[in-house]
């Protein structure tokens, strides 16, 4: 999971500079403050599709796993004890 969610943030990172990029909005460039407007932007970006992609293993993963509904009664038994 880690290695996907890491390759997803630095697709991210990279689309985010090459869309600035096409804008004019280049760190080191003329534009004030562009550092930090590609930085936030791209950080953002990254943590979101990161986030999307552990969420869906997140959700592959418990679709594999059967939950017993025994359980509640196992926790009121341990409550009466």
């Amino acid at each position: 999971m880690a290695l996907t969610t890491s390759v997803a943030s630095m697709f991210a990172l990279v689309l985010t500079i090459l869309v600035f990029n096409q804008f004019g909005i280049r760190v080191g460039g003329r534009v004030s403050l562009a550092m930090s407007k590609v930085t936030v932007t791209s950080l953002l970006f990254s943590a979101i599709m990161g986030g999307m992609i552990l969420g869906v293993g997140f959700t592959k993963d418990r679709s594999k796993i059967q939950i017993q509904p025994p359980y509640r009664i196992q926790f009121m038994d341990f409550i009466r004890a």
